[in-house]
């Protein structure tokens, strides 16, 4: 009897102290930033965007984002905005995309409407005011409507996830688009750009077939769109001249889709770390947030003496800061001064805790390191306001000067992965956990017998 106690109790107990031990091991090492959970992505900024089908009553907002992310526009008659609008898509729940397509109905005439994007949890504005364009005048509604139709296929022969056709004459910067449809279809009425139905005149028209990782380039008469050839993406074509993959001269034509992006050359100035109130055991912690690309970032910290330094932003508006000496305990500030994009000089005041090493405190904070430090505490150079950069022509209702990003006041990087000491540490950790668990698998089957 007490050997059959024994063969039950012992591989039991022995799995769950290894896997609580396995479990404290793995705490210890993400409070001290060495296993970490994950980054903010900054790859939801809008890329590529263009505006396009401005009529009398509506316009389209379209763009492309690295990853998938939820998207929506504010738009308005005034900076106010107040109307939120979902991808065409997405009738009542927003649906995550890397391709984003917004149309804004229902418009009055030759009136001036002002737009915002919201992707992920950041706005993006021009210079933090909002873009704008204007609807055309009331045009001429006897036309017939000239539909151009055509199928859209993957390298696969299959229909591509998402895929937005961008359409316009060789002429004429107005450009009409539409998204793709499931089975890989799309069609497109080409009176709204000036190519009536049964005319004898024959123009050249120049598509952009936009898709989620893959795109292509095509000409074709306005005579031999219906229907247009199958397009494989990723292969540019020349219907006029019967050319596949056409010559980099050739190609070059399709350039004239205007579109802009957002970068994080317009960041805003703020600290991300520390957040108020923000306790550290550490008493050199990092502190980091973002600028003006280039800019020069003045802090300065209130302790029992005062620290006054400065840092220079990356391209990418990113700063961080490590103090050199330790902070004492208790309580500080931490402030920066810096140069938004415009030149108005901005200060951002954070409070934050230090405690002393063996203190007992809850939910001890870890100083993340964000991605490529830029921390230089020795530099001195000369304040810089960076210059905008300019932006591809664009049609003459839409005003595109560089824009603006607004991040959210919570987001939080978190820090890289450790050493490979740590790595290791980690893959004992977890060797361990297998270990216990296939010992109580065990242990549960001579329970059974």
């Amino acid at each position: 009897m007490k050997k059959n106690i024994l063969s039950i109790r012992i591989p039991t107990l022995l799995g769950i102290f290894l896997i609580l031990v396995t479990l404290a091991s793995t705490s210890y090492l993400a409070n001290q930033g060495v296993i970490t959970i994950g980054r903010a992505s900054l790859t939801q900024a809008p890329q590529r965007v263009r505006i396009t089908n401005v009529s009398d009553t509506s316009f389209t907002v379209s763009y492309k984002t690295e990853t998938p992310t939820l998207g929506s526009l504010n738009t308005g008659k005034d900076k106010s905005l107040g109307l939120v609008i979902n991808d065409d898509r997405d009738s009542q729940t927003a649906k995550p995309h890397v391709l984003h397509y917004f149309t804004v109905k229902n418009l009055a005439p030759n009136t001036l409407y002002y737009f915002s994007i919201v992707s992920g949890d950041t706005i993006y504005t021009n210079n933090n005011t909002p873009f704008t364009v204007t609807t055309r005048e009331l045009g001429d509604t006897t036309s017939s409507p000239n539909s151009m139709s055509g199928k859209i296929i993957t390298q696969e022969a299959t229909a591509p996830q998402e895929a937005i056709v961008y359409v316009k004459k060789s002429s004429d910067p107005k450009s009409i688009s539409t998204l793709v449809n499931n089975d890989g279809t799309y069609s497109l009425d080409v009176s709204k750009i000036g190519i009536k139905n049964n005319s004898s005149d024959s123009h050249i028209l120049q598509m952009l077939v936009l898709g989620d990782q893959k795109e292509s380039n095509i000409t074709i008469r306005s005579s031999a769109i219906h229907p247009v050839p199958i397009i494989t993406l990723a292969k540019d074509y020349d219907f006029i001249q019967n050319v596949l993959e056409p010559s980099a001269s050739t190609s070059a034509n399709f350039q004239s889709f205007p579109s802009f992006n957002f970068t994080s050359n317009s960041t805003i100035p703020q600290i991300i770390t520390p957040k108020n109130e923000e306790i550290f055991k550490d008493a050199k912690p990092q502190f980091f947030g973002t600028a003006s690309a280039s800019a020069l970032v003045k802090i300065t910290i209130h302790s029992q003496d005062i620290i006054q330094d400065q840092v220079k932003t990356d391209p990418n508006g990113r700063w961080s800061y490590r103090p050199i000496q330790p902070l004492s305990p208790g309580n500080h500030t931490i402030s920066i001064t810096t140069q938004d994009q415009t030149g108005i000089t901005k200060s951002i005041e954070k409070t934050f805790i230090v405690f002393a090493s063996g203190s007992q405190f809850i939910e001890p904070s870890v100083s993340p390191i964000p991605p490529t430090p830029t921390s230089s505490p020795t530099i001195t150079p000369t304040p810089s306001i960076p210059t905008a950069t300019p932006l591809p022509p664009t049609p003459t209702s839409l005003l595109l000067p560089s824009p603006t990003i607004i991040p959210p006041a919570s987001s939080t990087t978190l820090p890289p992965p450790g050493s490979s000491t740590a790595l290791l540490t980690g893959l004992k950790g977890i060797g361990i956990t297998l270990a216990g668990l296939l010992l109580l698998i065990l242990s549960r089957g001579v329970l059974h017998i």
